[in-house]
């Protein structure tokens, strides 16, 4: 009773549950009826023999087992719409659910629903309910566009931000890719978000090494993307001590990891004479290419 009452003295959650919750209103009136009964004549004697009070101790805890299914029944239906829900618990999602006419409900909850998605950013009036931005823990700020708003149930609208989400990273990914050819590397990685940059180099890379084996001469065309690269990633090194942000330094150095793998990988293809993109030693590498 004490785990359930907190629960439907919600009226988003009576609203949503009516069936459950007037089950719940005839036990709690019962119950606190049969307490008050009890703080009049506090004998324990005299309130343990009372009449039927043993049979309808036994029904209620009979309803209650009921109350309790339907309950999770429905965090079921709710986690089916939005799978991500499964990463909380039912006391979490029941306190998004409790309060489904405020958005900002769920921002607690974010992190375990979404990967590094730490807060959205509402528009002004946060009533309005328009959501323009993913924001992460190291305090990038992603725009998600317009007309993405907080409406209807907390499960739809959070399936639309996620939506959103994935649109808005392929979009920012195909300009990112478009734009890198356009830049000195160490700049473009200046002007666009650190997941763009991580995995467009994993693609350039796998694209220009694949460019080197399939040229006329492989040998030579890897030797120069070797120093090519090396001159890359040595700028990097240069740029990480130089004048940046927070966010912009853990970019590049996550960024460096990869490219000193990149780097071993590209001299252990020349080192093993590797003339073709079909050779194992290059096809058992991890490689990103767009589609």
């Amino acid at each position: 009773w004490m785990y359930l009452e907190s629960i439907f003295s919600s009226p988003d959650i009576v609203k949503q549950l009516p069936d459950a919750a007037k089950k719940f209103q005839a036990v709690d009136k019962s119950w606190k009826s049969i307490m008050k009964m009890t703080n009049d004549d506090p004998n324990a004697l005299a309130a343990g023999t009372y009449k039927d009070r043993k049979e309808t101790f036994v029904s209620h805890n009979v309803a209650l087992d009921k109350i309790q299914k339907n309950l999770e029944e429905y965090l079921e239906t709710k986690r089916a719409a939005f799978p991500r829900f499964y990463f909380l618990s039912n006391d979490e999602l029941l306190e998004i659910l409790s309060q489904a006419k405020d958005p900002q409900a769920v921002q607690p909850h974010l992190r375990k629903c979404f990967d590094n998605i730490v807060t959205l950013d509402f528009g002004v009036g946060a009533e309005d309910g328009n959501i323009i931005a993913m924001n992460s823990q190291e305090g990038e700020k992603v725009e998600l566009g317009t007309n993405l708003r907080a409406r209807g149930s907390v499960e739809t609208w959070l399936t639309n931000v996620e939506n959103r989400m994935k649109f808005s990273l392929h979009e920012k990914m195909k300009a990112g890719l478009l734009d890198y050819d356009e830049k000195i590397r160490k700049e473009w990685i200046l002007v666009h978000p650190g997941q763009v940059v991580a995995t467009v180099a994993q693609m350039t890379w796998a694209r220009d090494t694949e460019r080197a084996l399939s040229a006329d001469d492989p040998k030579s065309a890897m030797r120069d993307w070797s120093v090519l690269y090396k001159s890359d990633l040595n700028d990097l090194i240069i740029k990480i001590r130089g004048d940046l942000t927070k966010l912009q330094r853990k970019t590049i150095v996550a960024l460096v990891t990869t490219d000193v793998h990149a780097r071993d990988i590209i001299d252990e293809l020349i080192d093993q004479g590797v003339e073709d993109t079909g050779d194992f030693t290059w096809q058992v590498q991890l490689r990103y290419y767009w589609k």
